[in-house]
């Protein structure tokens, strides 16, 4: 809760050690997917926004879409927030087809 109040305050700094204490606390076999869906998503937006780790903030955020995917309609709405939030985001660079194929003839 305290990571949502300061990533909607725009502290994105102080809300990310709140949001990360959350996903531990959570865990992946948390009882309440919708808390832990939140947890990701919110982690995402404020890393996001802080400019860090490109990588990092699609997985957070792929994974909440999953998670608020198998929430049905109760998730909806966070679902939808999370997808446009996803293809707002760059396409992650791919290798070049000469680096792959030296790796497959390794």
């Amino acid at each position: 809760m305290r990571g949502e109040i300061l990533t909607g305050q725009r502290k994105f700094g102080a809300a990310v050690p709140a949001l990360e204490d959350a996903l531990r606390l959570f865990g992946d076999d948390a009882i309440d997917p919708l808390n832990q869906g939140l947890a990701r998503w919110t982690l995402a937006r404020a890393l996001h926004e802080l400019g860090r780790d490109p990588s990092r903030v699609r997985s957070l955020a792929e994974r909440a879409h999953a998670i608020f995917t198998g929430l049905g309609a109760e998730g909806a709405h966070d679902r939808d927030a999370v997808a446009r939030f996803l293809a707002r985001l760059p396409q992650p660079a791919s290798r070049s087809p000469s680096v792959e194929q030296g790796r497959r003839d390794k």
